[in-house]
């Protein structure tokens, strides 16, 4: 018995070892089937965690394709500017299928459900809203401008004969109101976004977006109205004539010098010739024959400039207003050459030289070789120590050497554009050259049909002052020569505008002037009789215009010459143009120098930018324009 309870106690000592051994078995198998609390979490998040990824990864594809999108609209522009006109289809191309995926990932179900999330889904829609535009924008405008421009060869756009291929345009000019007004749409349509539950950072991109928009829309307005001028202007209605008048910067003017050599141009179909070509000294001086005006004088001109504006054509540009000198040309030329004029180019050396850079060196019959860094010096005042003449008579070597100059200026100009009608150069960088010289002010344009000449309105090359202050207000400072000779190869010059439009109706522009005589007086002493004539206007004499912003009036003048001020009986102030202007003479001997100080108060209206506009001129005038800090409640405008 106690045998048997021994092994009794044994086995079930060892059974209920087994058992707890068991048990402990399934218990741990247990734990191991069941998932810990971070895993368990992990499982609840992992939907929100797949959402989250894939919302990344779709903002991530939008982000990319924006991205790519505005670095092929950098590459279209280069393609444009360079007539690489092969190449932009497939940038716009590019570009619409960069919009697409953009639109695809913005639009994607999940992302859209953000728009209903509180604080972010205001700028979700926002952004959506701006790609839905950019595509809107990329196959409504830029794909099938694209398309257009693709079909002007730059090859072939200029004709064996110098002219211009105007049937490779009219389709350009045909379908660009279409596409103005689908530019405009989407415009609208961006500028009209509600921004009010977007966050900031994406509000900043609305507005950069919507001030990109809104600033090219006058430039493509200006096209749309003025392609079909272009195309009409080169002929593509019948011919057109044209005084084209180079200004001689050596003898400033308000427009950048005196009417120098001309040339009358025919286009025809895009094919332009010279007809006949002149200079001032073929046109009599009207006032010493006794013939007076060559049309009816405004009365503001006569006052400021004299009657002689009207009876000498070198004169004709003095007034800061290229439409007034345009009329007065024209009215010479066709009085004493014959035939009838469409409208007066302006085009000046500086413009030339412009165009010198395009073609390349010219070579004249005379020897000289014309570039674009030589060709002002050479036109304007190398001439004139080369044809001084013979005669020991002032006035007899000034004639010989007024007529000798003047055919030397026209044979350059007449060289100089046979080089830019025959040279193959890129049809781009011509165009750049034209570009350049209009928004320097070197060139500019006057129709004689009062419809063609209002399309103008508002335009760089129209060579006007604006009427009112809305988008700039624009003080200028113009320059005439009253030497009679041409001593402004040596004139430096400098204008400073402080503006003060703090508050309103008390606005202040301050103007401070300066004109430097960079010669010495023994190389006064050497110079030819043309250039520095001998008698009681032998220094640099030059009359100084102030014109103030609309609206202003005069409030102090001072003028100073190598330090002596000048008396208040010689400044005259009086208005033209709708403004005030303040006048006065300056007399400088080599070396010295003239200020002058001018103020002006009660600039009216809307205040736009402060600007100061000069003429330009053989030395360009040295301008910088500040504006003073408001501690007062700021002009309307402003």
């Amino acid at each position: 018995m106690v045998a048997y309870s021994r092994v009794e106690d044994s086995l079930g000592g060892y059974n209920t070892r087994r058992a707890a051994r068991a048990a402990e078995a399934a218990r741990r198998g247990h734990a191991r089937d069941t998932p810990s609390g971070a895993v368990r979490w992990l499982l609840y998040l992992s939907p929100v965690i797949l959402v989250a990824a894939w919302v990344l990864f779709r903002f991530s594809v939008l982000g990319f394709a924006m991205l790519d999108v505005k670095s092929q609209v950098g590459v279209l522009e280069d393609q444009v500017t360079s007539l690489d006109t092969d190449q932009l289809p497939g940038t716009a191309a590019r570009i619409t299928r960069d919009t697409d995926v953009a639109v695809a990932a913005a639009n994607d179900p999940i992302v859209r459900a953000l728009e209903r999330v509180p604080v972010l889904g205001g700028s979700e829609t926002l952004l959506r809203q701006l790609t839905e535009a950019t595509q809107s924008l990329a196959t409504t405008v830029v794909a099938p401008a694209a398309q257009q421009l693709s079909a002007i060869d730059p090859q072939t756009l200029r004709t064996a004969d110098g002219g211009v291929d105007l049937d490779q345009l009219k389709p350009l000019v045909e379908a660009t109101p279409q596409l103005v007004s689908s530019y405009d749409s989407v415009t609208t349509q961006v500028s009209a976004l509600d921004t009010s539950a977007a966050l900031p950072p994406m509000v900043s991109v609305w507005r950069t977006f919507n001030g990109l928009l809104t600033g090219q829309q006058g430039n493509l307005h200006l096209a749309n109205r003025m392609l079909p001028l272009v195309t009409n202007s080169l002929g593509a209605n019948g011919p057109r004539h044209y005084l084209l008048v180079f200004p001689n910067m050596a003898e400033t003017t308000a427009v950048g010098g005196t009417a120098a050599a001309m040339a009358e141009l025919e286009f025809d179909n895009g094919r332009m010739t010279i007809v006949a070509q002149g200079s001032s000294s073929d046109f009599p001086w009207r006032d010493q024959k006794g013939l007076g005006p060559i049309m009816p004088t405004d009365p503001s001109v006569t006052n400021l400039y004299g009657d002689i504006t009207y009876e000498r054509l070198n004169l004709a540009f003095s007034r800061p207003d290229v439409p007034t000198g345009a009329k007065i040309a024209q009215a010479f030329w066709q009085q004493y050459k014959g035939g009838s004029l469409d409208g007066v180019i302006v085009f000046d050396p500086k413009a030339l030289a412009d165009m010198l850079g395009a073609t390349g060196p010219v070579k004249l019959s005379t020897g000289q070789t014309l570039t674009k860094e030589n060709v002002v010096a050479e036109l304007l005042n190398k001439a004139y120590f080369t044809y001084r003449g013979k005669y020991k008579s002032a006035s007899k070597n000034s004639h010989y050497t007024d007529v000798m100059t003047g055919k030397f200026f026209s044979a350059a100009t007449a060289s100089i554009f046979s080089a830019f009608l025959h040279n193959s150069s890129n049809p781009a960088a011509m165009a750049k050259a034209v570009v350049s010289g209009v928004k320097t002010d070197d060139i500019k344009l006057w129709f004689s049909n009062p419809d063609e000449q209002k399309q103008l309105d508002g335009t760089q090359i129209q060579g006007v002052l604006p009427t009112d202050n809305a988008k700039k207000t624009v003080t200028g400072v113009f320059f005439r020569d009253q030497s009679g000779g041409k001593m402004d190869a040596y004139l430096k010059t400098a204008a400073t505008l402080t503006a003060n439009t703090c508050t309103a109706g008390a606005s202040n522009y301050v103007v401070d002037v300066r004109l430097r005589s960079t010669l010495s007086m023994a190389q006064f002493r050497k110079l030819p009789a043309y250039i520095a004539p001998k008698g009681g206007e032998s220094f640099t004499t030059t009359m100084v215009y102030i014109y103030a912003p609309v609206g202003a009036t005069a409030e102090s003048v001072s003028v100073t010459v190598a330090g002596k001020r000048i008396s208040q009986d010689e400044i005259q102030i009086t208005q033209d143009l709708g403004r005030t202007v303040v006048a006065f003479p300056t007399r400088i001997e080599p070396g010295h120098t003239a200020k002058a100080k001018v103020s002006f108060t009660g600039a009216s209206g809307t205040l736009g930018q402060p600007t100061l506009q000069v003429p330009p001129m053989y030395h360009s005038t040295a301008t910088k324009v500040s504006q003073e800090a408001c501690t007062t409640s700021p002009s309307q405008g402003k």
